[in-house]
């Protein structure tokens, strides 16, 4: 060994770098240390590269190093999957960098390793499965980041990996600050959990709350997955918890309105779809779409004392003559 010293040190002071390669190889080979083994043969594997112009070598040396005397040496793996992309293997640079990743623990260190990486498999290798590890990665180690989840979808989506699109959706959901994407997002998980995997209560669940937003693509699903799934009993009921808990009459109006459709549409209740109306009218005596829709209610629901009883009080409370007699020869 120590003859071994004395000879690279001599080929180092002619600055023969080939002379010297070997012999730091030859060191290597017989070091008992597993650190010094691995610092040699990355002091060999620079020589090959920088000083010999040998890259596709000195990938050869790393690669030993980062898979049999130390795999968690950040310093080796960043050098080999730097030459890796100089050389234009990609496949290799890849490996490097998934290696690094499972050596890394700072998340802060890990997101732009876990970008470099999807990016590769996604648009170069075009590994679908290794792909997404990486992008679930980069999602692990920020939270926040909506980026990773948008490119996981249709990922998830082409592989049919139905369980894992609906919760990168949900998160999606939750992350995304754009209302339009928050819904795009919730309708799209709703719309996956019901059709892939027949899961009625998660798709309802998601839409349900979309209701008191005003989000009109949402309410319209929601019917669309009530009537698929005859819940038009729990849509019906739905409306009217929220309509005397609006704020504005004239959403009052509106969701009793809503039930009242729901009942005749859905489940044929004109009785129920009456009552409906009759407590949107309540709301206000003045409008009469909603006397006009009770008149048609009635003999459906064959409850003709109930709409006389509606003109009787609205007979007492008017006071203008002319429009008292209209009601009179109404009713």
């Amino acid at each position: 060994r120590e003859a071994l010293d004395f000879l690279r040190a001599r080929a180092e002071r002619r600055t023969d770098i080939d002379e010297a390669e070997k012999l730091v190889g030859r060191i290597a080979a017989i070091a008992e240390a597993p650190e010094e083994k691995r610092d040699l043969m990355v002091t060999r594997a620079r020589m090959l590269s920088e000083g010999l112009g040998r890259p596709k070598e000195a990938i050869e040396v790393l690669r030993v190093v980062v898979s049999e005397v130390d795999p968690a040496h950040l310093e080796a793996l960043g050098e080999l999957g730097d030459l890796c992309a100089e050389v234009g293997d990609v496949e290799g640079t890849a490996d490097a960098l998934e290696r690094t990743l499972e050596v890394l623990e700072d998340p802060g260190l890990r997101v732009p390793v876990a970008q470099r990486l999807a990016d590769i498999e996604e648009q170069e290798l075009h590994r679908v499965g290794k792909a997404i590890e990486a992008l679930n990665a980069w999602s692990e180690s920020d939270l926040g980041d909506p980026i990773p989840h948008r490119r996981l979808v249709p990922l998830y989506e082409k592989a049919e990996r139905w369980n894992e699109l609906v919760a990168s959706l949900d998160s999606l959901a939750d992350l995304e600050e754009d209302d339009a994407a928050v819904s795009a997002a919730t309708r799209r998980a709703a719309e996956i959990a019901h059709q892939k995997l027949s899961d009625v209560d998660g798709a309802w669940s998601r839409l349900e709350p979309r209701l008191g937003l005003e989000d009109t693509a949402a309410e319209t699903q929601l019917r669309e997955l009530a009537r698929a799934a005859s819940r038009g009993a729990q849509l019906a009921e739905l409306y009217s918890t929220i309509a005397p808990d609006s704020d504005e009459p004239e959403e009052q109006a509106r969701r009793w309105m809503d039930a009242a459709a729901v009942r005749e549409q859905y489940l044929f209740d004109a009785p129920g779809a009456l009552e409906g109306v009759l407590r949107a009218f309540a709301i206000d005596l003045t409008d009469e779409r909603y006397l006009a829709e009770a008149d048609r209610l009635a003999p459906l629901a064959n409850d003709w004392p109930r709409l006389a009883q509606v003109y009787e009080t609205l007979v007492r409370k008017t006071e203008d003559k002319p429009a008292r007699m209209r009601l009179l020869l109404r009713h």
